[in-house]
């Protein structure tokens, strides 16, 4: 399959996945922050209220890259909403390295079950867990 067919695929297997009320920024302030509790309520709304999403699609690939890979940290809502603007973007930039794309190679790792570590492998799946039969194989 060609990219672009790849990228309609996912954009319509995730069509109306209802918009998380935490935005990506969230999730990095929460990321470089939130271990030492010293998020304030004023960088939190600023982190929310400088969203330009109004659903996934709308998540551009400058965003995801300035944020990075946020899928980790991620509920299963949260996670249904961003993996296709990830997924997205890892079909458009598949060819380059793991090595010099860490979204990429995070992403595969986000939506790839581990089979030797039995509580990483719960979170993944309990992440992938409101994925619908088509989004978890949009091939069938």
């Amino acid at each position: 399959m060609e990219a672009k067919e790849v990228i309609h695929k996912i954009e319509t297997v995730f069509a109306g996945v209802p918009r998380s009320t935490t935005s990506l920024r969230q999730f990095v302030l929460t990321d470089k922050k939130g271990s030492s509790k010293t998020i304030t309520d004023e960088e939190w709304e600023a982190a929310g209220r400088n969203r330009g999403d109004l659903c996934w699609e709308d998540i551009t690939d400058e965003e995801l890259e300035e944020c990075e890979c946020m899928l980790a940290h991620m509920e299963a809502a949260e996670f249904r909403y961003f993996l296709p603007a990830y997924l997205r973007y890892a079909v458009k930039n598949a060819h380059k390295s793991f090595y010099d794309n860490v979204i990429l190679g995070s992403t595969i790792f986000c939506i790839t079950p581990e089979s030797k570590d039995p509580g990483l492998n719960a979170y993944t799946l309990n992440q992938l867990s409101l994925l619908n039969e088509t989004q978890k194989m949009p091939s069938r």
